[in-house]
């Protein structure tokens, strides 16, 4: 905490804390006193207050095999409301859960094991793209599409399935695979059929960066 200070003294901004937030670990009312103490420590009156940014833990092997589970957003926002009540900044990292069905969000990047190219593993893969798709390989499909028809296919096949991460990872496919091909494509009745549905969804599903990728 005496490097933050210094570094605090020299930039002339308050850093800014991340909590990742743990339930049944981390998210108690103790542990909101001690967080709350460990940042307010020396600071003179009238100095600016300490932030923190809560970040929802995302699940990853360790994790799992520790006993740790993500928080609800009630229990974000209940452990949030303990640290404003004790004169701490904070808010709640929404945007970190985005990219769980990929294993890409906020702490799950981490190198996989390789498994060698055996009968086997070839077997596996052969089961794995014959089986009906789940939220996670719906979206690997989607995002990995090698082309515009094989893309529109697959969105003709899963229209209803259709979330707001698949809707996301369906237009930064299209917008790689065929940028500035907008009234080709609306031509397209599968890619009406994206539309439509993005459009269902709305404004409960469809966040802000599936959004931001329409428009890109």
């Amino acid at each position: 905490m005496e490097a933050v200070r210094i570094h605090e003294d020299t930039v002339g901004r308050v850093p800014m804390f991340a909590y990742t937030l743990l339930p049944g670990v981390n998210d108690s009312e103790d542990m909101a006193d001690e967080l709350a103490q460990l940042l307010m420590h020396k600071r003179p009156p009238g100095s600016p207050r300490p932030f923190v940014n809560l970040v929802p833990y995302n699940p990853t092997v360790a994790g799992s095999e520790a006993g740790y589970v993500s928080p609800t957003k009630k229990q974000l926002r209940d452990f949030r409301t303990l640290l404003r009540a004790r004169g701490l900044r904070a808010t709640v990292r929404w945007s970190t859960t985005e990219g769980r069905a990929l294993t890409a969000a906020c702490g799950q990047l981490a190198a996989a094991e390789e498994l060698p190219a055996t009968a086997t593993s070839a077997a596996s893969v052969g089961s794995a793209a014959q089986e009906a798709p789940g939220e996670g390989l719906l979206t690997r499909q989607l995002y990995r599409a090698s082309s515009p028809e094989e893309l529109l296919s697959l969105v003709r096949e899963h229209a209803r399935k259709l979330n707001g991460i698949h809707i996301s990872a369906a237009f930064v496919t299209l917008a790689r695979a065929k940028p500035g091909s907008g009234k080709d494509l609306l031509r397209d009745e599968r890619f009406r059929m994206l539309l439509r549905r993005a459009e269902e969804l709305l404004p409960d599903q469809v966040g802000a960066q599936a959004c931001a990728n329409v428009i890109w």
